[in-house]
């Protein structure tokens, strides 16, 4: 399955259930959040508690894993292939909004280090918020996403 970004972040938000009501008046502005693209760095991951990972149709085989490290704000992703895509997480931070939920942050953590390396990307996110993510690869060159994981959610 392919999905452009943008696509990928309403299929995130569609299944997490982190919908952007506001109560605000409806002459007050709503303001997309930008969207946060990082470059995961090498390094050793640390013991998990929050993971899910994409696999290929069919095969069952695992090419990308992401996990978030409770309270250190980080994320993890694994590049298991060697298939010329990159491995990422994609994800999103809604907060309490009166009796809902806002988004206020969305963004991308995408490791190029290469098949079978971990890579982090170092956040700070709103302790208050519920933070969404899934797995999948990325195509640069076609700016889509491929193998898309169901989503994984937690406190931030």
């Amino acid at each position: 399955m392919v999905r452009k970004g943008l696509s990928a972040i309403v299929a995130l938000v569609m299944a997490t259930g982190l919908v952007a009501f506001t109560a605000a008046p409806a002459s007050a502005s709503v303001t997309t959040p930008v969207y946060e693209w990082n470059t995961a760095v090498a390094g050793t991951p640390p013991s998990f508690t929050k993971c899910t990972s994409s696999t290929y149709i069919g095969s069952g085989d695992v090419q990308a894993i992401a996990c978030y490290v409770e309270g250190s704000d980080d994320f993890w992703v694994k590049d298991t292939k060697v298939d010329g895509y990159s491995a990422a997480a994609d994800w999103i931070l809604a907060v309490p909004n009166g009796i809902s939920m806002e988004i206020v942050r969305r963004g991308i953590c995408i490791n190029s280090l290469g098949g079978g390396k971990w890579g982090v990307c170092k956040k700070n996110f709103d302790e208050a918020g519920t933070l969404g993510w899934f797995a999948g690869t990325y195509d640069k060159p076609t700016d889509t996403w491929h193998h898309i994981t169901s989503n994984v959610s937690t406190r931030a």
